[in-house]
């Protein structure tokens, strides 16, 4: 079964509805989550959080007509929640249980369910990419502002947000499917790309370039089987053009060229310590500790793990040049080690299955190709990050947008059934 066809025009036509509001307040509040309600130095949910947990329970309320996605989310949820039970039970940090069965089994499932209910109808994806389209835009103008006033050249991270970032993905993607599939707004594809890459590369993130590079390489695959040669061809000339116009910027600005020198400067620096900066973590040298302290805890209970309420961040660095770093402030930087860690291989092995569902589900939609980059991309990102256990409303937000999809992939293919239904 054929995807539906991208259209910009129907995207440009399509007025601001209620919806699309929805999309910028849910969006903008997740990416950029500023407050936070804490107690006894314990973070209790921030405010991206909150809003999910109303419009699950709005939804729970309210929905009439069961989701499809019911019965292995609330498999998922009872495994997490015997984990759960037996950490409490068994004398285990109970923070450490609340955490992780927060994050790696609660959130999930409620941005899945609420990314799911919110897509009411064929049409709500035109407000999900004018959200993202305005979210880059801003991005962009942040970047020019920022150009005048001078960069924090110093600082360890990008300067845009990785969280953001990353979801730039679904624009290049989404872009890259019209050049390939019409010939419609061929120079607004090209602008826009090249400002998604321009946002990604300052990042500052080598793991985004990788996730993104092979998200990005993964679509011209899936589109090299439907669509004729020459506009793969041009399609992959526009992202060439794209990253070419990064580094022609770089020759004459000091931040981008920083911005490259970071690239290699910790594999140049790796036997000097744990700094490359005065404010620069040594991030080679970090995740080759972590990895593998975390490599000799999973050695030690292979099979079903040490539980949600043990204390790895306390395990981590307890030789080597971060032995001295407070342990709060440690981390893994690997989702799939932390699985490992508190649920075996057996876990690894059911959460697999759990983002192969939904990746799977993701299809025949205007957005599946975009939705399932993106999905690629973040997995890889997840690998050498903490982008799906540290970032709450990120987690929230992802899971929100794989929802979302999923429901939009039903009611796709309902539509090509009955075509009444894409103007419903």
């Amino acid at each position: 079964m054929n995807n539906i066809a991208i259209s910009e025009t129907a995207n440009d036509t399509v007025p601001i509805s209620r919806q699309t509001w929805w999309f910028l307040v849910i969006t903008f509040l997740s990416l950029f989550h500023l407050i936070s309600i804490e107690l006894g130095g314990f973070t209790l949910f921030r405010m991206p959080d909150l809003l999910f947990y109303v419009a699950a329970v709005y939804y729970l309320l309210k929905v009439d007509d069961s989701i499809v996605i019911k019965k292995w989310l609330l498999f998922l949820f009872m495994y997490g929640l015997t984990y759960f039970v037996f950490a409490i039970g068994t004398g285990q940090n109970y923070r450490e249980a609340i955490g992780g069965f927060r994050q790696l089994i609660l959130l999930p499932i409620i941005g899945l369910f609420v990314g799911y209910n919110f897509c009411k109808n064929y049409q709500s994806y035109t407000g999900f990419i004018k959200t993202l389209r305005v979210l880059m835009y801003l991005s962009s103008m942040y970047l020019i502002i920022n150009a005048f006033f001078g960069f924090d050249l110093e600082q360890e991270f990008g300067l845009i947000p990785r969280n953001v970032g990353i979801v730039f993905t679904i624009i290049i993607i989404w872009r890259l499917e019209q050049i390939v599939k019409t010939k419609e707004a061929r120079l607004l594809a090209f602008v826009e790309i090249s400002l998604s890459v321009l946002l990604i590369f300052f990042t500052s993130s080598r793991a985004i370039y990788v996730s993104v590079l092979l998200a990005i390489a993964y679509s011209l695959f899936k589109f090299s089987g439907i669509v004729k040669i020459s506009r793969l061809i041009w399609s992959s000339v526009v992202v060439l053009m794209s990253l070419v116009t990064v580094f022609v910027i770089a020759q004459s600005n000091k931040a981008i060229k920083l911005q490259i020198s970071k690239y290699i400067v910790d594999f140049a620096f790796f036997e000097r310590g744990t700094k490359v900066n005065k404010s620069q973590v040594n991030n080679i040298l970090w995740r080759y500790y972590a990895y593998t302290a975390q490599l000799k805890m999973i050695s030690n209970k292979p099979v079903l793990g040490h539980g949600l309420g043990f204390e790895q961040k306390r395990q981590l660095f307890l030789e080597g040049p971060f032995a001295k770093y407070d342990p709060l402030k440690r981390t893994g930087h690997s989702y799939p080690l932390r699985i490992l860690t508190h649920f075996g291989a057996v876990g690894l092995s059911i959460f697999t299955l759990f983002f192969w569902r939904i990746f799977s589900s993701n299809r025949n939609s205007p957005l599946s190709t975009s939705i399932r980059s993106f999905f690629i991309a973040v997995i890889i990102y997840s690998l050498f990050d903490v982008a799906l256990y540290g970032w709450t409303p990120f987690i929230l937000f992802v899971f929100f947008v794989f929802g979302f999809g999923i429901k939009l992939s039903i009611l796709s293919s309902e539509s090509l059934q009955d075509p009444r239904l894409i103007s419903s």
